[in-house]
């Protein structure tokens, strides 16, 4: 079968994940300039990773226990994970303007809060009675079929 045919032909199951992987890489090849310009070429992976954090707050907060097995990452969870990304980079922002810290300094600190915050929430989480290791593979890497 033709790569053509299988993303676009009768019966394309790949189809919205073809225009939606085709829609971020036009949103991002505009944006990577301004990003590069600004001395901010790290914050993509800060951001990626203060969601770890989130990740762990979401997790004490107890929105992963919710919905049923098989059915993903519950809204909530996700509502908390997008809601610590957006505050982390508004941080970042922050102490990169106004604290006179360089973006790279600020980035890197953030990322590496993050990361811990969200180990140490997560082993609280494990450690409580009716704790459960969670699967963060899903919500950190994601599918783009979904």
């Amino acid at each position: 079968m033709k790569t053509l045919d299988y993303l676009f032909g009768p019966g394309a199951t790949m189809q919205p994940a073809a225009l939606a992987a085709i829609a971020v890489a036009l949103l991002c090849g505009l944006l990577s300039p301004v990003v590069v310009l600004k001395r901010m070429a790290f914050i993509g992976q800060g951001v990626s990773h203060a969601a770890f954090g989130g990740i762990g707050v979401a997790a004490l907060m107890g929105l992963f226990s919710v919905g049923a097995a098989g059915s993903g990452t519950p809204l909530g969870a996700m509502g908390v994970v997008g809601a610590f990304c957006i505050g982390s980079a508004l941080v970042i922002g922050f102490l990169s303007s106004k604290s006179g810290v360089s973006e790279d300094t600020a980035i890197g600190v953030l990322l590496v809060a993050s990361m811990a915050l969200g180990f140490l929430l997560l082993q609280v989480h494990r450690s409580r009675p009716g704790g459960s290791a969670i699967s963060v593979e899903s919500v950190l890497f994601g599918d783009v079929a979904t």
